[in-house]
C-alpha cells in the first residue's frame, strides 16, 4: 500500500510539473495586445532615430525610428506616428512572443522645414513621444549666419553652459571670404575664429601654435589649415607643417588629422546624436632638426547638420589633464 501511495504521489507531481501543464497557444493572425514603453515624461524609452532628415530631401530606407513595445498577447502589431512637417513613421509586423520587443518604423515623406519635430507614437491605446531633428543641409560644420552653439567646459573659468559660439558676419582676408565665429563666456566676446568651406573641405585661419600645449613658435604665425573633409573615408589622414623658431632655434610644428570614425552615434549631455564623424589631431614639434616630439592630442566630434558637439584635448606629457567641451544648446539656421 505504501508503494502504491508513493507511486501515486510521483504520478501527481509529474502531472503538475510536466504533462499536466496547459500549453499556451496564440493566434498570430489576430491583433496583438500590449503597450509602448516610455518614461515618466512620456518619452519613448528606449528609442533611436536613424538617418539624416534634410529639408526637401525625400526620405529613404535609411530613415527610420526604433521604439520598444511590451507585448501582452502575441499577434499582429501596428505602430505609427502622426504626420508632422511633411513626413511620418509606420511599422507593422508580427510579435511572436510575450515581453519587450524593438520595433522599426520606416519614414515616409519629405521634411518641409528645419527644426525639431516631436512625434507622437501610438500602439493600441498607448502613446509616447520622440523628437526628430530636420536640418537645412548635411554640413558637419555649419557656417550659416546667426547660428550659435553653447557648451559645457570642464574648467572653472567656464561654469556650466557658459561658452557661447556665434556665427556672425564675414570677413575678407587675402581675397577669401571667411565666416567669423565669436567665442566667449555667455554674451562676452573674448576671441574670434575664422572659417571657410571649399567644396567638401573646411578650413580654419589660426596661429600655428594654437593647438600646442608644451611649446610654440616665438612669434605668431598666421596660417590656414584644413580641419575637416566631408568626402573622406574613415582612416584617412592628412598633415600640415609650419616653420618658425622655438627658443630662437629653427623649428617645425606638424599637425596630423585623421578621420577616425564616420556616421557614428554619440550621447552628449543626454542627447543622442547620429551621423557623427570623429576626427583626431596630433600636434608635434621638431626643434632644430632634433626629430619630431609629440606635443598634444585632440578629439573632435561633428554631427551632421549640427556641427561640433564635443572637443577634447590633452598634453602628451599628461594624458589625464583633459580639457573637454560638450554641446549643451544650439540653433543652426
Amino acid at each position: 500500500m505504501k508503494s502504491l501511495s508513493s507511486f501515486l504521489l510521483v504520478l501527481v507531481m509529474t502531472c503538475v510539473f510536466t504533462a499536466c501543464q496547459k500549453e499556451l497557444s496564440f493566434d498570430l493572425n489576430q491583433p496583438s495586445s500590449g503597450t509602448l514603453k516610455s518614461d515618466d515624461l512620456g518619452d519613448c524609452l528606449p528609442s533611436a532615430v536613424k538617418g539624416l532628415y534634410v529639408v526637401d530631401a525625400v526620405l529613404t530606407a535609411d530613415n527610420f525610428i526604433e521604439v520598444t513595445i511590451n507585448v501582452g498577447t502575441p499577434g499582429i502589431y501596428t505602430v505609427l506616428s502622426d504626420t508632422l512637417n511633411g513626413y511620418s513613421f509606420f511599422g507593422t509586423g508580427t510579435a511572436a512572443n510575450i515581453g519587450l520587443q524593438t520595433i522599426k518604423l520606416p519614414a515616409t515623406g519629405t521634411p518641409l522645414a528645419a527644426g525639431t519635430d516631436i512625434f507622437t507614437i501610438g500602439y493600441n491605446n498607448s502613446f509616447c513621444k520622440i523628437p526628430v531633428t530636420v536640418v537645412n543641409s548635411v554640413n558637419y560644420f555649419p557656417l550659416t549666419q546667426n547660428s550659435w552653439w553653447s557648451y559645457d567646459v570642464n574648467i572653472p573659468a567656464f561654469p556650466g553652459d557658459s561658452l557661447l559660439v556665434q556665427s556672425n558676419n564675414n570677413i575678407l582676408i587675402n581675397g577669401n571670404n571667411y565666416r567669423i565665429f565669436q567665442n566667449g563666456p555667455d554674451e562676452t566676446v573674448s576671441d574670434s575664429s575664422y572659417y571657410i568651406k571649399t567644396g567638401n573641405e573646411y578650413y580654419q585661419r589660426l596661429d600655428a601654435s594654437d593647438f600646442t600645449f608644451g611649446v610654440g613658435f616665438d612669434q605668431p604665425l598666421d596660417t590656414v589649415i584644413m580641419f575637416f573633409n566631408e568626402a573622406l573615408n574613415a582612416g584617412t589622414s592628412w598633415a600640415s607643417e609650419f616653420e618658425g623658431t622655438i627658443g630662437n632655434q629653427p623649428s617645425t610644428i606638424r599637425y596630423t588629422y585623421t578621420l577616425q570614425e564616420v556616421n557614428g552615434s554619440l550621447d552628449v549631455n543626454g542627447v543622442q546624436f547620429e551621423n557623427v564623424h570623429k576626427v583626431t589631431l596630433v600636434t608635434e614639434t621638431n626643434i632644430n632638426n632634433g626629430g619630431y616630439v609629440e606635443d598634444a592630442n585632440f578629439e573632435f566630434f561633428y554631427a551632421a547638420g549640427v556641427g561640433l558637439i564635443r572637443a577634447k584635448g590633452w598634453p602628451a606629457a599628461d594624458p589625464n589633464d583633459v580639457l573637454q567641451q560638450d554641446i549643451k544648446n544650439y540653433e543652426v539656421l
